[in-house]
């Protein structure tokens, strides 16, 4: 059968959009709101993660990595732009084929500096590389279907201040991270970071804040888990 025309004892969603088209097919009394976890606070030393990862100590580092490094792509231009005030170097991280094929065309025209390593880092590796960057950049647009972004909720609490594109990928945070919808606005945003800025500061903590709270969602599906079985026995 399909998975609508099962009689579940519950359902989980992420947040009130899941919500909004499940109660459509089913008991909104028996949809629960469980938010996509967070990958627990984990910050680290930028000096010493640039030394492990043999990355220059005084460049401002801006990350990309994995298939959404794509879409860094098309704003390399504009990160370029500020190469001009700031000493900034690109830092991808990728095995994505046509990824690597188009960095390395942008390597060779000379825009800006680029250094591109072909890797698909675990968690532990992915942090140090989150450590050693001043940003990470998140240019997806939006998706046509409800979607979060697990690449964001998995970055959050590194310390590294995410700056993403105004998508319903990251719809439901407000100030846990420095949103642009054009590329003149992503140039600030990066200002903004590199300066210190009280608009970066605003952005760290609610992001820690946010990080903390949504670290322990297993507690809360172990919880929704004893209920029903006391249902079941009663």
């Amino acid at each position: 059968p399909a998975f609508y025309q099962f009689d579940w004892d519950a359902i989980v969603c992420f947040d009130e959009r899941y919500k909004s088209f499940l109660e459509k097919a089913y008991d909104p009394d028996k949809i629960h709101i469980i938010p996509y976890p967070c990958y627990p606070p984990a910050k680290g030393d930028k000096g010493e993660a640039r030394k492990k990862l043999r990355l220059p100590p005084d460049k401002k580092i801006v990350f990309g990595f994995g298939p959404a490094a794509n879409t860094t792509i098309e704003v390399v231009h504009s990160i370029a732009e500020l190469s001009r005030d700031y000493p900034i170097l690109l830092l991808v991280v990728t095995r994505d084929t046509t990824g690597i094929q188009e960095f390395r065309k942008l390597q060779k025209q000379g825009i800006m500096e680029i250094d591109l390593r072909e890797e698909a880092p675990d968690i532990k590796r992915l942090y140090d590389y989150l450590h050693a960057s001043d940003a990470l950049i998140f240019n997806k647009k939006s998706a046509s279907h409800v979607v979060v972004s697990s690449t964001v909720l998995q970055c959050l609490g590194s310390g590294c201040p995410i700056v993403a594109r105004d998508s319903n990928f990251v719809e439901y945070l407000d100030k846990e991270v420095m949103k642009y919808s054009s590329e003149e606005e992503l140039k600030k945003k990066l200002c903004a970071i590199f300066d210190g800025s009280e608009e970066y500061k605003i952005t760290m903590n609610a992001a820690e804040e946010y990080v903390k709270k949504k670290s322990t969602q297993a507690k809360l599906y172990i919880a929704l888990f004893s209920t029903l079985l006391e249902e079941k026995r009663e």
